[in-house]
């Protein structure tokens, strides 16, 4: 699903880049080992899998290995002269490469990940300035709210509409070059996993109200309809139009070419209705916004559910330990379950199950229970008194 994403992020923003094919692969190439959020790499043999090799070893990031083959899609290396398995995303390629048939290990994806920018964005600095500035939106969405003319609005919503941009290009860049964009919230700590994720779950949430809240109040300042909604249905109508081209056995050109077609007919109708209500400029800049705003907030709702997905699994054992302590607390305040059935004794201290009741039955066929006798009716076989 995330390598679906960055293909459509490469075609909005003309980043295509095409590998060449059908070239002879050739080993030899030098690596290092690079694991963006850990210390070492783990290499394992070969032939098992690597999640489950209990021989598996870590090697120090920035340590050298050479390629020698490739177990599918999982590069094989040697290391100290020894043959491992390994995963291409725990690899950087080296540019000055003794070998130089180029990457042959990794994909464009991976390759990228383990750029200068890739490293940049494995760092705590680009989800702390956007969530710094989601803050500074939600705080000038208070004060554009609370304008009551065009002209006591710009200021404020000219700081908030940059601060949404610069957001949103932040998460789209992160979607880029990061393989995990929630990696930033995942530790072995309960509470520090929670303390990073109430505040971005919030800023996110900031986010996705703001760019409904600027439409709103456009609207009732100008007294004009404005366009959002093309801006978001924009994408899954090209991607549906993209799947059928697909089906009809078309290739990647014609696809790409329909896929950026239907963003431009929807950027360029969304255009017309802005500029009848904000003019023919400010209409292109409002419309420019809503289309990068629109692809930062469904970055954002993705980062959103696996922010959830990720909380569930940390809170499930706790959930499983109280459900536990719960069930174990009932199954004690019933006591011992008594026998079904008890033996037939007639010597007075046999306890017996009568229609639900549970007692001593005596030598003469009474009952007795909670300190009252009873006697069955021969006739109607009704327990009465005795």
């Amino acid at each position: 699903m995330k390598r679906i994403l960055l293909s459509i992020m490469t075609l909005l923003f003309c980043h295509a880049g095409i590998a060449a094919q059908g070239q002879e692969q050739q080993y030899g190439q030098l690596y290092v080992a690079d694991h963006l959020t850990l210390d070492s790499i783990k290499l394992g043999t070969v032939g098992k899998s690597l999640s489950s090799d209990e021989n598996a070893i870590m090697v120090a990031n920035g340590d050298t290995l050479r390629l020698a083959g490739m177990d599918g899609d999982a590069p094989i290396v040697e290391y100290r002269g020894k043959q491992y398995k390994t995963y291409a995303s725990y690899l950087r390629f080296v540019a000055d490469n003794e070998a130089g048939d180029g990457n042959v290990a990794q994909d464009e994806y991976d390759a990228r990940y383990h750029s200068d920018m890739g490293h940049f964005f494995y760092t705590p600095v680009p989800m702390t300035v956007a969530l710094l500035l989601l803050v500074v939106a939600g705080i000038m969405m208070l004060w554009v709210k609370r304008a009551e003319t065009m002209s006591g609005a710009v200021k404020p919503l000219a700081v908030l509409i940059a601060a949404i941009l610069g957001a949103s290009i932040l998460e789209i860049m992160m979607l880029m070059y990061t393989d995990d964009i929630t990696w930033w919230c995942e530790s072995a700590s309960f509470w520090v996993s929670m303390l990073f994720m109430l505040p971005a779950m919030l800023a996110l949430a900031i986010q996705l109200y703001v760019g409904f809240g600027i439409r709103n109040k456009l609207e009732e300042l100008t007294g004009r309809k404005l366009s959002l909604k093309a801006a978001f249905l924009s994408v899954p109508i090209a991607l549906v139009l993209m799947f059928i081209v697909a089906v009809m056995h078309y290739g990647d050109f014609v696809q790409g070419t329909v896929f950026l077609v239907t963003i431009v007919v929807c950027a360029l109708y969304s255009w017309f209705r802005n500029g009848r209500g904000l003019g023919v400029v400010s209409g292109l800049a409002y419309t420019l916004f809503n289309f990068i705003y629109a692809v930062g907030a469904l970055v954002a709702i993705a980062i959103l559910i696996a922010i959830i997905w990720n909380m569930f699994l940390i809170v499930l054992p706790y959930l499983l330990i109280g459900a536990a302590a719960v069930a174990a607390f009932f199954l004690m305040a019933k006591g011992p379950v008594a026998p079904s059935a008890a033996p037939a004794r007639n010597n007075g201290d046999t306890w017996t199950n009568i229609d639900g009741h549970w007692g001593t039955k005596h030598s003469d066929g009474s009952f007795t229970t909670d300190g009252v006798t009873y006697k069955q009716d021969g006739i109607t076989g009704e327990w009465k008194k005795k």
